[in-house]
């Protein structure tokens, strides 16, 4: 536990430097580090952690894409606490939309501006500063504290967080995940599970499905589509339509913490026959998040039920469906230790006690939970669904908050 004497100093020391704080943040925003480029962020907060005293490690899959693995190692060693968010940000979209430069990290109207400010460079900037606060006021650590900051998240992880569980980069007792955990007034109807202040340890699972329709195939010698042979798109079509009735079902399903399922279609395909003037086949893909309280295997077969059920009734209906991607649902005992911790530290810095809820959609967290076994939540004041969007900006006041609460939670749990 750290003391008084000690968490007093570090909240002075946040205030004192704020700007530094402000300016790092605008570095960080103006290291553009769209999809493949997040070497840009990684060789400003290299330095700093090293100067903080952490040993860095990098794990990267291409060279220009790091993942970073930084410890601070403590007198005895353990509890060992995890801090993490993620380097790359997704594109600006229309710049001309913008009403700033999207990596320009401009400053106006008490608030930072531009592509990450949110999600999740702001953290970065937090988790940075914290210790940076705390050992200004002599912070000596017994715990050991592992800074993890990766590439590829938004899409997908595959050259980032999947490839740090796959060799195995860290461990840790519980972890701290950095994001913004707060809706701004026009979403908060799409978010009925989230309150003023939010710590998000749940979150839905995903599966991914590629389903392939063919037409029923012409014989052999007649290449042309005689009238009543059904094409790919009469076949896909019909599938399309019952699937879209499974879907208006399963977004009827609520679940208090992360809200109704949810069952969409994208990425349409066709291969056009180079005899006959219309597709061979037609593929598409279905994404389902499954809620708390469905069960993923009985989702996954409804998915095939349909399939099987058409192909019964209409003959030689040719489908082919495979998953491409599952992940289960996550949720963290209210229990675990950085809940508690977080909950006094943001009593202490604001005044209003978060509550534990769950996000209405597929996460990060699942990475930590499921596949390494570490207890995680989400915390950070600022918006959410400001996430991904046209003028993404943060907060002065919230920035500042979220690093006062994270020194204080990191200094509660290893001091």
């Amino acid at each position: 536990m750290v003391t008084n004497r000690i968490a007093e100093q570090a909240l002075q020391y946040i205030a004192e430097h704020q700007e530094e704080l402000v300016q790092l943040l605008q570095r960080l925003v103006r290291a553009k580090s769209v999809h493949g480029n997040e070497e840009r962020v990684a060789q400003i907060i290299w330095p700093e952690l090293e100067a903080l005293g952490f040993e860095v490690r990098n794990f990267p899959v291409e060279a220009s894409r790091p993942n970073l693995v930084a410890t601070f190692p403590g007198s005895v060693g353990s509890p060992r606490m995890l801090c993490y968010a993620h380097m790359d940000t997704v594109g600006p979209g229309d710049e001309t939309a913008w009403s700033v430069d999207p990596f320009g990290g401009e400053v106006k109207d008490g608030k930072i501006w531009g592509r990450g400010t949110c999600d999740h460079k702001g953290s970065i900037a937090a988790f940075l500063m914290a210790l940076r606060a705390l050992r200004a006021a002599g912070f000596a650590p017994k715990g050991s504290l592992v800074y993890v900051f990766d590439s590829d998240e938004e899409r997908g992880g595959r050259q980032g967080m999947r490839h740090l569980v796959k060799v195995n980069a860290f461990s840790a007792d519980f972890g701290l995940y950095g994001c913004t955990t707060q809706i701004s007034p026009e979403s908060k109807a799409n978010f009925p599970m989230f309150g003023p202040s939010n710590i998000i340890g749940a979150a839905m699972g995903a599966q991914v499905f590629k389903i392939t329709v063919r037409g029923t195939r012409p014989p052999r010698r007649n290449l042309m589509y005689p009238p009543g042979r059904p094409t790919a798109l009469d076949n896909a079509l019909g599938l399309l339509q019952l699937l879209n009735e499974h879907a208006e079902k399963v977004r009827k399903r609520v679940c208090p913490l992360t809200g109704p399922s949810r069952m969409h279609f994208q990425g349409v395909e066709y291969a056009p026959s180079p005899l006959v003037g219309m597709p061979d086949e037609i593929s598409f893909k279905v994404y389902r998040r499954i809620n708390l309280l469905e069960d993923p295997d009985e989702e996954r077969e409804a998915i095939f039920n349909i399939i099987k059920d058409l192909q019964s009734k209409k003959g030689q209906v040719e489908i082919e469906a495979e998953i491409l991607e599952e992940r289960p649902q996550t949720r963290v005992s209210e229990d675990m230790p950085v809940i508690p911790a977080l909950k006094r530290a943001a009593l202490a810095v604001d005044g209003v006690e978060p509550q534990y809820t769950g996000a209405p959609s597929l996460t990060g967290l699942g990475w930590f939970v499921n596949e390494q076994k570490i207890p995680i939540v989400m915390f950070g004041y600022g918006y959410l669904d400001f996430h991904h969007s046209i003028d993404e900006h943060i907060a002065i006041e919230d920035l500042v908050k979220s690093t006062k609460a994270y020194a204080l939670t990191i200094g509660e749990l290893i001091g």
